[in-house]
């Protein structure tokens, strides 16, 4: 469970199945902050950048367990429920 941001834009890194695997929310930079962070990938996983659904932005916790992500043929990614 991650501590949710009003920030609506989240990244995420999935799977080759579009389970969701770690979860950023970007914040702005306050002076001493590293200036880059870096994440290794695994050979099947992929960073996305996805919209916070509104219902879930003023969440005090933002539980992913229950989404995915699912890409569009245009490339962009959005999160899903898992049925």
């Amino acid at each position: 469970m991650e501590t949710a941001s009003r920030n609506a834009k989240l990244q995420v890194v999935t799977n080759w199945s579009g389970r969701i695997v770690a979860a950023l929310w970007p914040e702005p930079r306050k002076p001493g902050d590293p200036t880059s962070v870096g994440v290794v990938l695994g050979p099947d996983e992929t960073v996305h950048e996805v919209e916070i659904p509104p219902e879930l932005r003023d969440s005090l916790t933002l539980d992913l367990e229950n989404f995915t992500v699912q890409v569009d043929a245009e490339g962009r990614a959005s999160l899903a429920a898992m049925m």
